[in-house]
């Protein structure tokens, strides 16, 4: 009877011993994760030298590579102006959001000028990204 209590105690001691490595590898492994600005799988820029595939499926194009198969690339054609002229059009912004100089100039702690034009008042913050 005591053998088995002595081995009952071992058994519950090494699932213990094991959940505590478990916890401590995961706390590690999270530690090691870089989530900063400076990971640049996270915050990438495209330079000259990065090639852009459009319209692929990633896995395939990472299989066709491991295979040793050869590719080759095409230039997108250029624009047209009547695409230039549809980009231009659905990147600019709503002009009841546009605001005058004079508002520009005004403190920006006043939201006077947003009241006055019924612009509803963002709470928190915001990001602006420009193309």
């Amino acid at each position: 009877m005591e053998a088995s209590q002595a081995r009952t105690t071992q058994s519950e001691s090494s699932a213990d011993q094991l959940a505590t490595i478990a916890s401590t590898i995961e706390k590690l492994r999270l530690k090691l994760l870089d989530l900063s600005l400076r990971n640049p799988l996270l915050n990438f820029k495209f330079t000259k030298r990065t090639l852009r595939l459009i319209d692929e499926l990633p896995d395939q194009v990472f299989s066709s590579l491991i295979d040793g198969r050869n590719f080759s690339f095409l230039p997108l054609p250029e624009p047209t102006q009547a695409e230039l002229d549809n980009w231009e059009a659905a990147t600019k912004p709503p002009e009841e959001f546009m605001l005058t100089s004079e508002e520009l100039t005004e403190d920006a702690s006043d939201v006077s000028a947003a009241k006055r034009r019924d612009i509803p008042k963002c709470s928190g913050s915001a990001t602006v990204r420009h193309f």
